[in-house]
């Protein structure tokens, strides 16, 4: 019994979609599930293939899914669901998700609503104020809750979350466009072991945004900063988020070296006082993302990100216009050895600086580069990443929105050759023809290119 892998337990359920009928397999999937459910159950973790995929690609229906998905689910203590890729669950009613479940973890995305939705007599799984309340009453241990696209929640809904969900320690919501500050300051004062907040909001969710939507700001910051002790990780991103200087240096004050993620996009009052502030307050900031019209990067304050987190695994910056070509010939030649994620805008990076770029950082995965200059030619670009292949083979998003590099077929070719399995964003400017992305597409498969 403890010996049964996930692997064989996913070969006999194969077996049994295979050759019985939607009946048959539920009841040979409920005394499969009988025998591993204390195996799966000692390990607090659910069997996720109910949500990311295989049991569709196995050829099992909707009905079929969420009949198993019921029988396995309620009664458990221990739940963790993501149905976030999950888009055949959309037609289905909220109701599944809280009849005699117990959620350690859950992760809902809702599709777009539509008119065909609207009228349509099955409705899709919108989340409302009231399944939250009801999910949160029966999940006292919930500790991970995310929201994505529920725009039908309100305050109301984090209001139920503050008063149920006490374990609750990461919140994620995304595009839930009717709360405000209020509604979050609730979670605070009733999740007092919150460590990670994220708030998403984007502008092109929605033709128009709801009226009535109220900013995020400092009055947030302040309550998790003086109530959520532990907390740790803070993403902000989206039109209506409107935290300052202040709220920041309260927060990283009052938080520390707790503090390791830092994610502010789609700001006007962010200056460049909040990483002064985070420099002085926070020396384990693992992920840095701050986008401010007003936050211009400069010398100074690069050598500042480069010597206060040497260990930093994400780092996003923009408005580096100012940058002199020393300062970034610096930046390049000192080690990241953590560094995972690198996104600059008009770094004026030369094949000399991105040479010292990968040797100093083994680990980047991701790369976003947005220059307007002509600091490197394509060829010199695809000889230089080509050539230090073998000495950094993490490289798997490479997003190179150069306005005068063009980079041809055949370079795309070695770059591809070299790199195996590599996202490719480019400008348009590139000298490729939709024929050609698809005769790339064909000889790498794991090659994805797309162009802006």
């Amino acid at each position: 019994q403890s010996s049964l892998t996930h692997d064989t337990f996913m070969e006999i359920f194969k077996l049994l979609i295979n050759s019985a009928p939607t009946s048959e397999t539920c009841r040979g999937f409920e005394r499969i599930s009988k025998q591993t459910y204390n195996v799966v159950r000692s390990r607090d973790a659910l069997l996720y293939f109910f949500s990311k995929g295989p049991i569709l690609e196995l050829g099992m229906n909707k009905n079929m899914a969420l009949s198993l998905l019921r029988k396995y689910c309620q009664g458990a203590t221990n739940v963790d669901i993501d149905l976030t890729d999950a888009e055949d669950f959309q037609n289905v009613n909220s109701k599944v998700l809280h009849d005699g479940c117990k959620y350690r973890s859950l992760k809902i995305r809702e599709g777009y609503r539509s008119e065909s939705m609207l009228n349509d007599t099955c409705k899709p799984l919108y989340t409302t104020d009231t399944s939250v309340s009801d999910i949160t009453a029966n999940s006292k241990c919930l500790k991970t809750l995310h929201l994505l696209n529920c725009s039908e929640l309100t305050n109301a809904a984090l209001s139920a979350i503050a008063i149920n969900a006490k374990m609750l320690e990461e919140l994620v919501l995304e595009d839930v466009y009717h709360l405000n500050n209020s509604g979050l300051i609730e979670v605070a004062q009733g999740c007092p072991a919150l460590r990670t907040l994220a708030v998403k909001l984007s502008k092109q969710s929605f033709e128009e945004p709801f009226v009535g939507v109220s900013p995020i700001g400092d009055s947030t910051l302040q309550a998790i900063a003086e109530l959520c002790k532990d907390f740790e990780s803070l993403t902000l991103n989206g039109p209506y988020i409107d935290v300052s200087d202040d709220g920041m240096d309260n927060l990283a004050e009052k938080c520390g070296s707790k503090l390791k993620c830092v994610q502010i996009e789609s700001n006007d009052k962010i200056t460049s006082k909040t990483v002064e502030s985070l420099a002085a307050h926070c020396n384990n900031v693992a992920a840095l993302a701050l986008q401010s019209i007003m936050l211009k990067i400069t010398d100074s304050l690069l050598h500042k990100i480069n010597t206060t987190w040497p260990n930093i695994k994400v780092l996003h910056l923009w408005n580096c216009d100012d940058i002199s070509q020393n300062a970034i010939d610096a930046f390049a030649s000192t080690e990241h050895s953590e560094l995972e994620e690198l996104m600059v805008t008009n770094f004026n990076l030369n094949g000399a600086a991105l040479e010292q770029l990968f040797l100093q950082n083994p680990k980047i995965q991701t790369l976003f580069i947005q220059n307007h200059t002509n600091s490197i030619s394509s060829d010199s670009f695809t000889k230089t990443l080509v050539g230090l292949a073998d000495k950094n083979s993490s490289l798997i998003n490479l997003d190179i929105l150069f306005s005068k590099l063009s980079l041809t077929k055949e370079q795309m070719q070695e770059l591809a050759t070299a790199y195996k399995r590599i996202n490719l964003s480019l400008c348009k400017g590139s000298i490729v023809t939709h024929t050609d992305i698809i005769d790339l597409k064909k000889q790498f498969p794991k090659l994805n290119i797309s162009c802006w």
